[in-house]
């Protein structure tokens, strides 16, 4: 039988196959294309919804603490970002839109705030506008720090970084040092409690601390007294950071002051450990081994007599005085006999002064301090 025979026989089966795929490929097609419309449908909509659905926004006013600082020029939005980074609000768009309900938004001042964390966008924004315009950070410095201890403090304290107060402290012609100082810094940055505002240079705050030295040497008449002592001002400070080193109670500032200067009358070595440490640039204990007291540096007051060349902290205004005013007596020696309460014992003959050091021996065997 032919080909054409069995299509003349079976004339229907072909046409009702192809027939029911082209159904089939149809179906297929609308159901596609209805699931596409869906979806688009569904997306739309979920999108259109949020076009106009409220901004993550926080409620309450917040919890804990948190600085944040807005920068001159900054939008609302800047802000709502600087905001929402920082954890303060939910979000920025929640920040802009509670800004642009509120006319005060436009008269939030640069500067730093104390804000806190998770707070409402309304309620964040009230406390930019009704809160402190800067806040400002206050920085310690003790009596006795020296520069690269003053400047650690200053950078931990503060946005200055230890880089630009290096640089600014190197730079010691802008920082309005005294004629008399030998154009280095060390001892001149006086120790006190210092506000460090926002936008404040590293220059800016060194200087500040120079120009509070003056003023309490201007206080205490340092330059008067000196003459009347017959010693330089600049050698004032070195004592009285020598006399800041060596002294822990302000009572024994005067007699340690003196036993500087008999020392310097009788042309003798000064023998500071505090001088070898500072040339070690080491403050893990108040006294020196064997191998730090050969150091060749200048500092080392065991090889080398007279002063050091500069100060070697920066001393208080009790040290200063201690310093123009010491108290009268013949003593050539001390030596501080308990770390505990600071007790010293100051001796005119070196026989005196052994007798004093083995009170000292006996003490470190008995307590960890030394």
């Amino acid at each position: 039988m032919s080909e054409l025979d069995l299509r003349m026989r079976h004339p229907h089966r072909s046409q009702h196959g192809r027939t029911g795929r082209s159904c089939l490929v149809a179906l297929l097609a609308v159901a596609v294309v209805v699931g596409v419309v869906g979806f688009v449908v569904y997306r739309g909509a979920d999108m259109v919804s949020g076009w106009f659905a409220d901004p993550e926004d926080y409620t309450g006013k917040g919890t804990g603490s948190v600085r944040v600082e807005v920068v001159q020029g900054d939008s609302a939005a800047d802000i709502g970002t600087t905001l929402e980074d920082a954890g303060v609000v939910a979000s920025a768009e929640a920040f802009t839109d509670a800004a642009s309900a509120d006319p005060r938004s436009r008269s939030i001042q640069p500067g730093r705030y104390e804000m806190r964390e998770e707070m409402s966008a309304t309620a964040a924004l009230g406390l930019l506008i009704e809160g402190e315009v800067v806040v400002s950070d206050d920085v310690t410095v003790p009596e006795g720090f020296t520069v690269r201890e003053t400047l650690s403090r200053l950078a931990e304290g503060s946005d200055l970084s230890a880089e630009s107060l290096s640089e600014a402290a190197r730079a010691t012609s802008r920082l309005g040092l005294p004629s008399w100082s030998g154009d280095d810094v060390e001892g001149y940055l006086f120790p006190s409690t210092y506000t460090v505002d926002p936008g404040a240079s590293a220059n800016d705050v060194l200087a500040q601390m120079v120009s509070r030295f003056r003023e309490v040497s201007a206080d205490i008449a340092l330059e008067r007294g000196a003459r009347r002592l017959g010693v330089t001002p600049r050698e004032v400070v070195i004592v009285a950071s020598l006399i800041q080193a060596e002294a822990s109670r302000p009572q024994d500032f005067g007699k340690v002051a003196r036993v500087i200067y008999n020392r310097l009358d009788d042309k003798m070595l000064l023998q500071l450990d505090s001088t070898v440490k500072f040339a070690e640039g080491s403050s893990d204990s108040i006294y020196t081994t064997a191998e730090e007291r050969d150091n060749p540096s200048r500092y080392n007051t065991y090889r080398y007599k007279g002063l050091p060349p500069t100060a070697i902290n920066s001393p208080g205004e009790q040290a200063l005085r201690a310093a123009l005013d010491p108290t009268p007596g013949d003593w050539m020696y001390f030596v501080t006999v308990d770390l505990d309460t600071g007790r010293t014992l100051f001796a005119e003959t070196f026989r005196q002064h052994q007798r004093y050091v083995a009170k000292l021996t006996a003490y470190c065997r008995e307590s960890d301090m030394c």
